[in-house]
């Protein structure tokens, strides 16, 4: 009876008109089911919400229980069991405080006594080059009238302009195999055979490579500007070192004037005693300093709360706190005479 009832009453409409009333229920639907999932995300997103600020106002109260406790030295009384953990922590903590304190101290007292040490090194050494520049300049004419020491100054001198000259000649190479070298560098072909070592024992080719290798080879005339180009490309570092070898010879023929010098002025041949002490004294100073500032990073780390037995006191208490009932905590925080 209902449906043919039904069924008379949609026979009675257009198709059309059918299609447009369930268009219409279809939208309203869809409108209901919108606004039902944007309240059903609002209820989330605010549940959500509500939870963050749950574990920040429980890490809050946390944080503030375990300042409470290093401050007071005692357990507050409530969350028992957690409470006895802390305070092993806590105290473990407070020894590890005062280690890092005394560990401070004691690095203050070893730079303190490092930087002295190294004042009194600078010191004796300007004392004894002062004494040494009076000694040398009392015994000027001395030396003036030794030949021994006129011979040595003239080998100095000597030795000095010929290494100057070397290292003069070995920059002339370097500059002539930038700019005479270029263009070899820029020959397609050239560049080839050399990158291959043509022309060389380190050359190794197929015989059909070797074959194509050797025609380029004679097409670009490549032999004679090998040649040319190793010359080039070998005389920097040959005069390199021969300046080198030249500039030490000319540091030791200064050395033993200077060495002789001080003989006639009655002084040590050599002076780097002092200087090698004040060199060690500035290394003692340096570690020290970095010991001082590794300590100071430990104890400020401890003092922030930062240390790793600090957080795990921190998050243990937070999740005790988070066991108890919201009432309780209300209560507790309206007892609590920290703003």
């Amino acid at each position: 009876m209902a449906l043919g009832a039904f069924g008379g009453g949609l026979g009675s409409m257009h198709p059309l008109s059918v299609l447009e009333q369930t268009d219409k229920h279809l939208a309203a639907a869809s409108r209901e089911a919108s606004a039902a999932q944007e309240e059903a995300d609002s209820l989330a997103a605010r549940r959500e919400a509500l939870r963050a600020e749950e574990a920040e106002a429980l890490g809050a109260l946390a944080r503030l229980r375990l300042a409470e406790m290093t401050e007071a030295e005692t357990l507050i009384g409530a969350l028992d069991a957690a409470s006895a953990r802390l305070g092993e922590q806590l105290r473990a903590r407070a020894e590890e405080m005062g280690a890092a304190r005394n560990a401070v101290a004691a690095a203050r007292e070893a730079l303190k006594a490092a930087e002295t040490r190294r004042d009194a090194e600078a010191a004796a050494l300007r004392s004894a080059d002062a004494e040494e520049a009076q000694a040398l300049a009392a015994t000027a004419a001395k030396a003036s009238e030794d030949s021994e020491q006129k011979r040595l100054d003239e080998a100095a001198e000597a030795a000095a302009r010929v290494a100057q000259h070397a290292a003069q000649k070995a920059e002339f190479a370097r500059r002539d195999l930038d700019e005479k070298g270029r263009p070899y560098r820029d020959d397609p072909l050239f560049a080839y055979l050399w990158d291959r070592g043509y022309g060389t024992a380190r050359y190794e080719a197929s015989a059909p490579v070797r074959f194509m290798d050797g025609w380029v080879a004679r097409l670009a005339g490549y032999e004679a500007a090998r040649r040319s180009f190793a010359l080039l490309s070998d005389l920097p570092g040959h005069l390199a070192a021969h300046a080198e070898r030249m500039g030490k010879a000319a540091d030791e023929a200064a050395g033993a004037a200077r060495a002789h010098r001080r003989r006639l002025a009655g002084l040590p041949e050599t002076p780097e005693a002092a200087a090698a002490e004040l060199d060690a004294a500035e290394d003692a100073v340096l570690a020290a300093q970095s010991a001082l500032h590794e300590a100071e990073e430990k104890l400020a780390a401890l003092a922030a709360g930062d240390d790793d037995a600090t957080q795990d006191a921190a998050r243990a208490l937070e999740r005790a706190l988070a066991q108890k009932p919201l009432r309780a905590l209300r209560d507790e925080a309206a007892r609590t005479p920290t703003r």
